[in-house]
């Protein structure tokens, strides 16, 4: 009899282990571009410090702020993100620049990826409080995709639509926690379950694989392309011809760091051959998207009936 119950007990606790979708992962600092970083993207990024832009003393109207550069504690290879629960509601993360532990929640899911955003933001922004020091801060979404071989984290800085319920929109101020999304930076890396983590090597093999090998589009801005395809006439359309192409000016900064990149724009042109509804698509570094995107505005295109819709362009900048 008591085997029989044992026998039971065993059952039950194996099945609602099978039924446990908890996630445990370890996942690896996100390569960085040597880009100056605030301490938001200093957790999930790999650098040894970061930028803290703090205001200064003003005189009559002449006040601003500077930024301080800091050091981080301890920084570390890898970082942490569990659910706190079945549910996958709630979640914590690691800081691997100084230690501790935030707490997110899961805002949003579409298409097997979770979007996770810091609780303090969440709750500002369904109960409106705005609470600020003068300065524009950027608040850090961890979009967590599974895989065959592990999971995609991209880290990406808050823009307007990224809050993907419609319905909140309408009465939502969103505006106050988001920044423009051409100043909006994003990195890349690779998580795998802890029980499976053997080393930094294999989390750099699989993020090479999870974010570089495939074919498939960039989700981070999956937003700005699903508004770009509802506006595209169905019909093929034809390349849009550039007769006035803009100057494309080399960041001073990049160019001091011997930085190299690109940035991918969707764009569509009016009846005078400029570009509008421009918004940035694809970018290996945020510190090219103003020259991208001055370079297009100041571009004109001929004017063909047929060219109605939203088209893409492409610069590199290339020392």
């Amino acid at each position: 009899m008591n085997k029989r119950i044992l026998s039971s007990l065993l059952l039950i606790l194996i099945s609602v282990e099978s039924l446990s979708e908890s996630r445990d992962l370890v996942c690896l600092a996100a390569p960085n571009d040597g880009f100056n970083l605030n301490v938001s993207n200093a957790a999930f990024v790999e650098t040894d410090g970061y930028t803290n832009k703090v205001t200064k003393s003003c005189k009559g109207r002449d006040c601003g702020s500077v930024d301080n550069f800091k050091y981080c504690k301890a920084p570390k290879e890898t970082f942490l993100l569990k659910s706190l629960g079945n549910d996958l509601e709630g979640w914590v993360v690691a800081n691997r620049c100084d230690g501790g532990f935030k707490k997110l929640t899961k805002a949003f899911e579409r298409e097997e990826t979770f979007y996770l955003y810091t609780e303090k933001m969440v709750f500002q922004i369904k109960h409106q409080i705005f609470q600020s020091s003068g300065i524009k801060e950027s608040h850090p979404v961890l979009l967590l995709t599974e895989t065959d071989i592990g999971y995609r984290l991209k880290i990406q800085d808050f823009y307007e639509d990224l809050w993907l319920e419609e319905l909140d929109r309408d009465y939502l101020d969103i505006s106050f926690w988001s920044i423009p999304p051409e100043d909006a930076s994003l990195h890349t890396t690779a998580c795998v379950a802890k029980k499976d983590y053997v080393s930094v090597s294999q989390l750099t093999d699989i993020h090479k694989e999870i974010n570089y090998l495939t074919d498939e589009e960039p989700d981070y801005q999956k937003d700005y392309i699903e508004k770009a395809d509802q506006k595209k006439n169905t019909s093929k359309k034809t390349s849009p011809k550039m007769i006035r192409p803009g100057e494309l000016a080399y960041p001073e900064e990049a160019e001091q760091r011997s930085l190299t990149g690109f940035v991918v724009l969707s764009f569509s042109i009016d009846e005078y051959g400029y570009a509008q509804e421009i918004f940035v698509v694809e970018s290996s570094n945020r510190i090219f998207n103003e020259s991208a995107i001055k370079a297009l505005q100041n571009s004109k295109f001929k004017v063909v009936e047929e060219q109605s819709g939203t088209f893409s362009l492409r610069y590199d900048f290339d020392l």
